[in-house]
């Protein structure tokens, strides 16, 4: 952040009326958790297992669970809620109108987008 906050006092940006200072992320608490497993099968259900329990009743609280590739939304969708935990696929325009909840979605779809936690 203060080489981005650097580049843009010294570029001029900030003396457009439009500017606005950046502001910094403020939030608490554990910030990684690695997660392993035998293969990749078992590291991703170890990954829903942790989610659903993490996660439970949410309503204004978002959280986006990033894959790589398109394919692998569907069964992520069906193992959260094989795991009783409500999921919304989601990509383009729909993933800007989702409140709170579960999201699934790919790396490359949350581009410039904010959640309250991020799983991948």
């Amino acid at each position: 952040m203060d080489v981005a906050r650097y580049l843009l006092v010294d570029s001029g940006v900030t003396e457009n009326e439009d500017y606005i200072l950046p502001v910094d992320p403020n939030k608490n608490g554990d910030k990684v958790y690695l997660i392993v497993g035998d293969n990749a099968k078992s590291a991703y259900e170890k990954g829903y297992d942790w989610i659903a329990r993490t996660f439970k009743g949410l309503r204004t609280t978002s959280v986006a669970v990033a894959l790589p590739f398109n394919n692998q939304l569907y069964p992520a969708k069906k193992a959260l809620e094989r795991r009783n935990r409500s999921a919304v696929q989601a990509k383009g325009e729909k993933l800007g109108s989702i409140n709170g909840g579960i999201i699934v979605t790919t790396y490359h779809q949350l581009k410039g987008l904010e959640f309250d936690h991020i799983v991948t």
